[in-house]
C-alpha cells in the first residue's frame, strides 16, 4: 500500500511554489508531532542501551511496551491534523470565493439580521458550514465538495479509498480503543481479519500512512489554490541536493 511522496516537503522531488495559510498550519503543528516521536524513539533508544544487559520484559518498565500507544498517537494526531486542514481551506475557499457558499439551505432571519454588513453575514454563513461539514464522513465530505464546488480532493478512487481507511483507524483508536469492530469491518472489509483485536499498526505502516497524508496536503492545497486563486505564501525551495 505504500507509495513515494509526490512532493518535495513531503519527503517528494516535485516543488512546491507556495502554500495557503492552511497548509502552513498544518506543517507548524504537522512538525511538533515529529519532533516528539524523535524525542521519544530517542528515549526509547537511550533506554534500551541501559537495559541491553537485562532480561527482556514487556512489563510498563520496557520500552517497548510503549511503541503500540506511541503509534496510535502519532496516527490520530497526524490524522486530525489533516482534517483540520481540510476544513481550514475550506474556509479559505469560501472568503475568497463567495459564490461557493450558494446552496439550497436557507437561515432564519433572526440569524441574518444580527449581522451589520453582506460581509459579517457571509463570514458567519461560511463558519457555520465548514463547522457542519467538519462532521461529515470523509467520503462523504469528499463527494459535498465535488458536488458544491466542482473540486476533488483526491484525485484517484484508490486515494480517496486509502484516506477513508487511515480515518476509520483513527476513529478506531479514540472510540473503541484501537479494537476493530464488524461496523468497521463493514466498511472496509479489508479490516475484516481483525475483528474483535487491535489494529495492527507497524512503525512501517504508520510512516507510510503520515507519507501519504503529508502528500495528499501539499497536491490538495496546490490545486485549490490554482482553483479559487486562494492567497498563498512563497514555500523555499527544495535543497538542490534532494
Amino acid at each position: 500500500m505504500a507509495t513515494e511522496p509526490k512532493y518535495w516537503p513531503a519527503g517528494g522531488t516535485t516543488p512546491v511554489p507556495s502554500i495557503t495559510s492552511a497548509a502552513s498550519v498544518f506543517i507548524t503543528e504537522h512538525s511538533r508531532l515529529l519532533d516528539f516521536d524523535l524525542f521519544f524513539s530517542k528515549g526509547v533508544l537511550n533506554a534500551l542501551k541501559a537495559m541491553r544487559n537485562s532480561a527482556p520484559t514487556e512489563s510498563p518498565s520496557n520500552p517497548r511496551a510503549h511503541s503500540s500507544l506511541l503509534l496510535e498517537l502519532v496516527l490520530t494526531r497526524t490524522v486530525d491534523n489533516f482534517l483540520c486542514f481540510v476544513t481550514d481551506l475550506l474556509a479559505l475557499i469560501y472568503a475568497a470565493r463567495p459564490e461557493t457558499l450558494r446552496s439550497s439551505e436557507s437561515e432564519k432571519l433572526e440569524f441574518i439580521l444580527q449581522f451589520a454588513d453582506m460581509t459579517q453575514l457571509r463570514s458567519a454563513i461560511a463558519e457555520k458550514k465548514v463547522e457542519r461539514l467538519s462532521y461529515l464522513g470523509l467520503r462523504d465530505l469528499c463527494a459535498h465538495i465535488e458536488s458544491q464546488m466542482s473540486f476533488t480532493l483526491f484525485e484517484t478512487a484508490n486515494d480517496l479509498h486509502r484516506a477513508a481507511l487511515i480515518v476509520e483507524l483513527r476513529n478506531i483508536c479514540v472510540h473503541a480503543r484501537g479494537v476493530v469492530g464488524a461496523t468497521s469491518a463493514k466498511r472496509f472489509p479489508e479490516l475484516q481479519p481483525q475483528i474483535g483485536r487491535r489494529i495492527d499498526l507497524t512503525n512501517s505502516s504508520v510512516t507510510d500512512h503520515r507519507k501519504f497524508l503529508e502528500d495528499s496536503v501539499f497536491g490538495i492545497d496546490l490545486r485549490a489554490t490554482s482553483k479559487f486563486n486562494l492567497p498563498a505564501t512563497a514555500l523555499p525551495k527544495p535543497p538542490p541536493d534532494l
